[in-house]
């Protein structure tokens, strides 16, 4: 089992798919629900504004050719990554792939070092 301290963490995942911001948010939305995980997903248009605690947002990413962005709020311990897991699901279980130009990056917060 893995070891969670305080530090905060985000993700951003670029992922191949045809289909809409929106069928990504649905989908995420679905499994959170169906998780019973009190988060949520929207199509945010193209932003760099933070997202709000619990909320998941859908971009435009200019490196992405047929896809999207998808990105986590600020994130910590088991719950942070509960909602990764779930979000993994979703997106795979909607079809979305990837390749050599997209990927998950993780941001890890810094505070205290």
């Amino acid at each position: 089992m893995a070891v969670f301290t305080d530090r905060t963490f985000g993700v951003e995942m670029e992922v191949i798919f045809g289909g809409t911001k929106q069928d990504l948010a649905d989908a995420i939305n679905a499994e959170f629900y169906d998780q019973g995980i009190g988060a949520s997903a929207y199509d945010a248009g193209y932003n760099h504004v933070d997202n709000a605690d619990n909320i998941w947002k859908i971009v435009r990413d200019a490196s992405v050719q047929m896809g999207w962005e998808v990105v986590s709020p600020i994130l910590h311990g088991e719950s942070g990554f509960e909602q990764v897991r779930a979000v993994c699901k979703a997106l795979n279980e909607i079809g979305c792939t990837v390749n050599r130009s997209t990927g998950m990056h993780v941001h890890h917060g810094m505070d205290g070092l």
